[in-house]
């Protein structure tokens, strides 16, 4: 189980995920991490959110994300929120690093699913970023 505090790295795809509140910490209000997303390129699907909100605060280079079919960016010091239920992605689409603080809201223990996509990377079990059918 993720603790606050504690870092995994992705040592395919580069990603490190710091945990900054887990859904213990908050009783299940939110959950909180800091990424740094150095590889190019999106790495999820487009998806969306039943019963969560999700927060996105760039501290350091720029944030693409769709929001519907539009495509924006945030820079540093910028905040976007997506509400449950708005289809987006959101990803790195540029040479450098960028890092942020995502956060959401309620947690429903979502850092079983950063230790499983770090975990499964490291094994070689993604394919670009993307589980098989069967992993998801």
């Amino acid at each position: 189980m993720a603790q606050k505090g504690q870092v995994l790295t992705d040592k395919v795809e580069g990603t490190i995920v710091e945990f900054l509140e887990t859904s213990a910490d908050t009783s299940g209000e939110h959950f909180k991490v800091k990424l740094t997303v150095s590889k190019r390129g999106i790495l999820a699907p487009d998806h969306f959110h039943v019963l969560q909100d999700e927060e996105f605060e760039i501290l350091k280079g720029t944030l693409t994300y769709k929001r519907g079919k539009d495509v924006y960016k945030a820079q540093a010091g910028e905040t976007v929120v997506m509400k449950r239920g708005e289809h987006h992605n959101h990803y790195n689409d540029d040479e450098e690093p960028v890092v942020f603080i995502q956060k959401v809201s309620p947690a429903y223990d979502l850092e079983y699913f950063f230790e499983n996509l770090v975990g499964l990377s490291n094994d070689g079990k993604l394919n670009n970023g993307q589980p098989s059918f069967i992993q998801a």
